[in-house]
């Protein structure tokens, strides 16, 4: 069977799944030279800015990658437009197993229920790998603000609605602001930026008033930099026990 090789690996399982599954499965490089890959080294593209949870995920998974095959594995950070700019290289990339894409959900779930024209069809330019990682976001709001529950976020929101934004840098945190919108009836503006890291910094020196956040965003809601209302999760974390879930 000719497997493309162009690959996207979504944040959606364990780590060690996708490890061991690409580690273990030499049939999936195409071409006549599948049998001694990889020969050279490896370009993991990462759609959002350094530092956020998809390039430490890329990163984690590239030193693992090197220690096992021997051959240099370069992790490349390409954000904006909600993953597109990334998402399109990897696309236009020749299909050989040596261009990879540390996809989130976004990339190929969201963008194409939500964007009209995309320079790339999922299921046509890529072949998934593995799901490596499945994390909740976490509901929070400026540490300054007085609000401590989401129900006092929604009537926040309705009583102050010019002061209401909320900081949306990836397709998956736009579309958790607009359901969060819809179910509650929060009066809500979001607000775009090129990376998760830009979106937090806004968050925490007041340009925001909430945002939901990734895992990577703990230590910054452990040292108060701002707080946690809720998590996304169908149940409580062990990570914050305290934090209610949002339904």
């Amino acid at each position: 069977m000719d497997i493309q090789s162009r690959a996207t690996i979504p944040a959606q399982a364990a780590t060690a799944l996708m490890l061991s599954l690409l580690l273990t499965s030499p049939g999936w490089a195409q071409g006549k030279d599948s049998k001694n890959y990889p020969d050279r080294s490896i370009h993991i593209v990462v759609p959002a800015s350094p530092g956020g949870i998809n390039d430490i995920l890329a990163r984690l998974i590239g030193q693992k990658l090197n220690e096992r095959f021997r051959q240099p594995v370069v992790v490349e950070n390409k954000p904006g437009a909600s993953t597109i700019i990334a998402t399109e290289f990897v696309a236009r990339a020749r299909p050989d197993g040596y261009t990879l894409l540390m996809s989130p959900m976004a990339s190929m779930a969201i963008n194409p229920a939500i964007y009209p024209k995309l320079p790339y069809t999922p299921q046509r330019d890529f072949v998934p790998i593995s799901l490596v990682a499945s994390y909740p976001y976490i509901l929070a709001v400026n540490a300054s603000a007085p609000i401590r529950t989401v129900r006092e976020l929604t009537d926040y929101t309705r009583a102050n609605p010019s002061k209401a934004n909320a900081g949306c840098a990836a397709a998956t945190m736009q579309l958790l602001t607009e359901m969060f919108k819809q179910r509650t009836g929060a009066q809500i503006q979001c607000i775009l930026y090129k990376g998760t890291n830009d979106a937090n910094l806004a968050l925490i020196s007041g340009e925001l008033l909430l945002s939901f956040v990734a895992p990577d965003a703990s230590p910054r809601i452990k040292s108060g930099q701002f707080r946690a209302l809720a998590v996304t999760s169908q149940k409580r974390t062990a990570s914050f026990p305290d934090v209610p879930t949002v339904r």
